[in-house]
């Protein structure tokens, strides 16, 4: 049975306003057009992070009126691969609502990522029980994109261990 443009939109409409704060921001930080796809230097990588968890910072306070979600909830990290692509790994989660880096933590974390390519971010939102995990990739392959869904897996794991469920 065909539904008619109307009822597609009624569904969507319906859809969306059943999703919780942290599915609408987990598919407005991953929807859309790609990016371009560019190599990033550790410190445009870091960059690019704070960056993301400033904006999910501010998204979670605008539409998080008394709905509950803590504010250290989220976290972002780097996922990153050596040159021969025989090792991948993910930088310290910057946690957010955290005090701002020192220059030991960005130092740290610049160091994991050189002579290493920067694949993309990884975030983590958490949701009640769940952990809603998202990628915003620099580099747009199916190679890269292969590697940051299998570190999404450990870097889920790795919110899970650090308390991030509500």
């Amino acid at each position: 049975m065909a539904i008619t443009v109307e009822e597609g939109k009624a569904r969507r409409r319906a859809g969306v306003e059943a999703m919780t704060v942290a599915e609408k921001i987990r598919r407005d930080l991953t929807g859309g057009r790609p990016p371009e796809s560019e190599l990033k230097t550790p410190t445009a990588a870091l960059i690019a992070a704070k960056t993301l968890l400033r904006k999910i910072e501010t998204r979670i306070a605008d539409e998080t009126h008394g709905t509950g979600l803590k504010p250290q909830s989220f976290a972002v990290s780097v996922g990153f691969a050596s040159p021969d692509l025989s090792v991948i790994g993910f930088t310290p989660l910057l946690i957010g609502c955290s005090p701002a880096l020192d220059s030991h933590d960005e130092a740290r974390i610049e160091r994991a990522l050189a002579g290493n390519i920067a694949l993309g971010l990884i975030f983590g939102i958490a949701d009640g029980e769940n952990i809603l995990v998202g990628t915003r990739p620099f580099l747009v392959t199916k190679q890269t994109d292969a590697l940051l869904s299998e570190l999404t897996r450990v870097v889920q794991r790795e919110f899970d261990l650090d308390g991030f469920t509500n």
